[in-house]
């Protein structure tokens, strides 16, 4: 992929305008993944089992999406007219996690339509990225809402392989959204990993990929 690509080329090849937070909810082909335990840990004071639990579940599903290709990263932050040291942050984290910063190259800003002050996205790409430097992202993705070391928490990070058409996107510890545009390319996921299926979202995923028909996408903000 050419190091001038822009977002706007990038999200155009999904048929959409830019990249949302929740993907599975702006996608009609989709998988929506726990991270986390079945006990509830989100609200105790456990936060090492439950960062390594939710990262060792981030890394095996990445793993099984993307083998044996390479996907790129688009990395976003929300900025305004002070979001420079936000963006310093966010850099530091990811130099913290041992990942090559030199590699990011602009892709562009997006204005957002429901802010009026200004806000907008500015996105990164990088070149495609081997298992390794994939595992430092997601580790800034997992840690984001834990006070685990290093967190990159101003950074949305997407994981995609442009050729297949495949997006992975980790929003937090809770769980990720893995989004295609036919069921076909996802379905051996669906199949492998239906014990990590959100229960909340199943019966979406058993209609597009147990019966094959595509649900019309239901907007929706929440995660």
């Amino acid at each position: 992929m050419p190091g001038n690509t822009t977002i706007a080329e990038i999200a155009g090849l999904f048929g959409k305008p830019e990249l949302s937070h929740a993907l599975f909810y702006a996608f009609e082909v989709g998988l929506r993944l726990r991270l986390g335990s079945d006990q509830d840990w989100h609200y105790q004071i456990d936060r090492i089992p439950r960062f390594l639990h939710s990262i060792d579940r981030a890394r095996a599903i990445i793993r099984a999406v993307f083998a044996p290709t390479d996907p790129v990263a688009l990395i976003s932050q929300y900025g305004g007219p002070a979001w420079g040291n936000a963006e310093r942050k966010g850099i530091a984290a990811l130099k913290a996690a041992g990942f090559d910063v030199g590699v990011l190259k602009p892709a562009g800003d997006v204005i957002q339509d429901d802010h009026d002050d200004g806000t907008y996205r500015r996105w990164y790409l990088t070149p495609p990225l081997p298992a390794h430097e994939v595992d430092k992202l997601t580790w800034c993705a997992v840690s984001g809402e834990i006070d685990v070391k290093p967190q990159a928490s101003a950074f949305k990070i997407y994981l995609v392989d442009p050729d297949r058409k495949v997006i992975a996107h980790v929003y937090d510890d809770r769980g990720m959204d893995v989004v295609a545009l036919e069921p076909d390319t996802l379905r051996p996921l669906y199949r492998q990993f239906q014990g990590w299926l959100l229960d909340y979202d199943r019966s979406r995923m058993d209609a597009v990929f147990a019966s094959g028909n595509v649900l019309p996408v239901t907007p929706k903000t929440t995660d």
